[in-house]
């Protein structure tokens, strides 16, 4: 990712802004988009993701954008039509970012995944929750504290029939897989400084996933056997159906400007449901910040 270099047009287009103009763009934020484009470029994307990473906001942008974000009203997630784990540049990645975020904003962003390629192993480490560092100072003399743990960073991953064959294929290659405790009464996946998962049955990758699914029940949206895709975005131009992805406006933040943005029904000449407009200081103004109910 760091051969891509910032374009530098959000910080250009912020700027022709007053400071009374831009804390609205901040109070009425949805989504901070991070980078332009996706990694994983599933061809039936509902938000109609550019394949490929092409552009990003630089760590200082989204520090200072943090910092101007009025209290209580944090955005929902740090990405949009793009995928949270595809930052990594200036010698900052998503966690470090989400990170800062919550320290700025004390709000935690919803964050689902697909698993970007290269990612792989780091995401299903971060998907089994922490072992708490609990000794007997901190549990029982009141002025010890610890740093609480962050169990949870992600909210779901995205199983497709795009990226289900690359993810199957190297979790069973990793050692911790190959080499998985094999008890008399069950087996049990250990990874460093994570809770153990317990199964009877023999561990690959798709028992891993219901192993995740015992513990939060709403993890892992499989949509290769469970949960069918929207027929939505441009490979479905032709079958449409009235489903949308998003059902709020308000500001959204990209690499490439500060824009309104707006469900809508979903039609051939708007196969994803949204509508997407620049924020200009000419004739000023956004979309208040909420849910929106079409009927």
């Amino acid at each position: 990712m760091e051969k891509i270099q910032s374009s530098g047009e959000l910080e250009k287009h912020l700027n022709q802004f007053t400071e009374t103009q831009k804390n609205q763009i901040y109070h009425d934020l949805v989504a901070i988009q991070m980078t332009e484009g996706c990694s994983t470029a599933c061809p039936d994307c509902g938000f109609g993701a550019l394949p490929g990473v092409r552009d990003y906001i630089r760590p200082k942008t989204l520090i200072d954008i943090f910092k101007s974000i009025p209290e209580k009203r944090a955005p929902n997630t740090l990405y949009f039509a793009s995928e949270p784990f595809d930052y990594n540049f200036e010698g900052e990645n998503y966690e470090s970012i989400h990170a800062q975020f919550r320290k700025i904003t004390k709000n935690s962003p919803a964050v689902i995944t697909s698993i970007p390629k290269g990612q792989e192993e780091r995401i299903f480490y971060l998907l089994v929750e922490e072992v708490e560092d609990v000794t007997f100072a901190t549990k029982y003399l009141p002025f010890v504290s610890a740093e609480p743990l962050v169990t949870k960073l992600i909210d779901a991953i995205s199983i497709t029939p795009y990226n289900s064959p690359r993810l199957e294929k190297k979790f069973n290659s990793l050692d911790y897989i190959k080499n998985y405790k094999r008890g008399l009464f069950f087996n049990a996946l250990e990874l460093p400084g994570r809770k153990p998962l317990k199964t009877l049955d023999n561990i690959d990758f798709w028992q891993f996933l219901k192993m995740l699914e015992n513990r939060h029940p709403t993890i892992v949206r499989n949509f290769v056997t469970d949960i069918p895709r929207y027929k939505i975005g441009q490979k479905n131009i032709d079958n449409l159906e009235n489903k949308r992805i998003g059902d709020y406006q308000g500001t959204l933040i990209t690499p490439k400007g500060a824009f309104n943005i707006r469900p809508t029904n979903v039609t051939k000449d708007n196969p994803i449901g949204q509508v997407k407009t620049p924020i200009r200081k000419e004739c000023f103004f956004t979309l208040p910040y909420g849910r929106v109910k079409l009927i």
